[in-house]
Parts: C-alpha cells; structure tokens; sequence
C-alpha cells in the first residue's frame, strides 16, 4: 500500500509525518495488550489506546519521506464479526498520523468492492 499525507489546510504534502499502523491477524484478531503486559480481549471500546504486544504483530509505524510518501506491504485484513454492534467489518486497515503543527487524525483505509462497506 502507498499514498501521500497532505496538510488540510495548505494542501500540500507533509515531510516526516508519522503513521502508526495496525490491522488483524488472518483470524481476525487485533494485537492488543493491556499495560500489565496481558493479552487484552478482542473487543476495545476505545481507539488505540492499549499497546501493542512485544511482537508488534500487524502493525507498522512509518515516517514519510521528504514529499509526504509512504509505502509498506501487508496481507490484505480480513472480514470480523463485532459482536457488540451484531455487524460484520469489512476489511480495514487503521492509520493514527501525526506530524508537527496539526492535530493527530484517526482514519480507516477500505477496500473497494468488499462486501459490507456499506456499514463499514
């Protein structure tokens, strides 16, 4: 996977961003651990904020080079069923950038022509 991070408000791409990147694992389970260094449940009711195991499994932190470009190669995630909403998850990838001067932004980078994008 490839892409550009640009500044919202200038437009222009942003040198030395960085990206921390995570997915699940081909059973569809997020590499998350408590601070105590035990495993931590699969369901989260909040973002990123347990840390990761000392593998770092499925997750990647990147710093984009000097035209705000990254690039890095994955398996594609696959589809998880999220209990506490009763909905399935297309496959997703999280990104939590940061860079100098703006506030940190949390997206998720979907597939096209996965089945249940729609709820996303």
């Amino acid at each position: 996977m490839s892409g550009t991070v640009f500044g919202l408000d200038t437009k222009k791409p942003l040198p030395f961003a960085c990206i921390d990147i995570w997915q699940t694992s081909p059973d569809a389970i997020y590499d998350y651990y408590e601070p105590d260094n035990k495993e931590y449940p699969t369901f989260t009711k909040e973002i990123n904020t347990h840390g990761a195991s000392r593998n770092y499994d499925y997750r990647a932190r990147l710093v984009t080079d000097d035209w705000g470009r990254y690039e890095f190669e994955t398996m594609k995630p696959v589809p998880y069923y999220f209990s506490p909403h009763k909905i399935w998850r297309c496959p997703h990838i999280h990104y939590y950038v940061q860079s100098h001067g703006y506030k940190p932004l949390v997206v998720q980078v979907y597939f096209d022509g996965e089945d249940k994008n729609e709820i996303g």
